[in-house]
């Protein structure tokens, strides 16, 4: 009789990880962690593979690592096997069949979708202001998810550090030119 590892169910692979019950989905859908064994319509067994992963991810964001970098790494380690059978559990997982497809908008965004939450920033934040600007305001008119956001930036604060340069870019080249015309000094010094 093969060794047996054990069997958790989402409660408490939320328990164990730290992580919450939306971002473990969030990593199988992204093929980050693999799909777990699946007994009915909504319940599934995750193993000790599930809880390396989750816990080489948590070790990897506090040094500062992207998804992407994670989800690399994480293929080329040996003892970071894609499926319950590498880890001596002996059923078939079925394939995730859960996963939305992506809207119209998403696949246009496809491949682009950095560069356009970039500009929806810097959009947003010349708007509202770094305060009463906010990720759902990017994610919903991109028609993106936040997970989405939260791969190619790590916060607000993140997304503001790369559009500062944009704006001010954006601020100055028209405004030196307004300037430059402006033949009135106090206006001039006003502009």
């Amino acid at each position: 009789m093969p060794n047996q590892e054990a069997l958790y169910k989402m409660k408490e692979l939320v328990r164990i990880s730290g992580f919450s019950r939306r971002t473990i989905h969030f990593y199988i859908q992204e093929g980050i962690l693999h799909s777990p064994m699946k007994t009915g319509k909504t319940m599934s067994y995750y193993n000790d593979g599930h809880v390396l992963k989750l816990k080489f991810i948590k070790e990897a964001k506090v040094k500062g690592m992207t998804l992407l970098a994670i989800k690399n790494e994480l293929l080329l380690l040996p003892e970071m096997k894609n499926s319950p059978e590498d880890h001596g559990v002996d059923f078939k997982i079925q394939p995730n069949r859960n996963r939305k497809p992506r809207n119209k908008r998403s696949e246009k965004l496809k491949g682009n979708t950095r560069n356009e939450i970039l500009m929806r920033g810097c959009v947003l934040f010349r708007e509202k202001g770094y305060k009463a600007a906010r990720i759902s305001d990017i994610t919903r008119e991109l028609g993106i998810g936040k997970g989405t956001f939260y791969f190619y930036f790590a916060d607000k604060k993140g997304l503001l550090l790369e559009c500062v340069p944009k704006i001010f870019s954006e601020l100055f080249s028209s405004g030196w030119d307004k300037i430059r015309q402006e033949t009135n000094p106090l206006k001039r010094l006003e502009l």
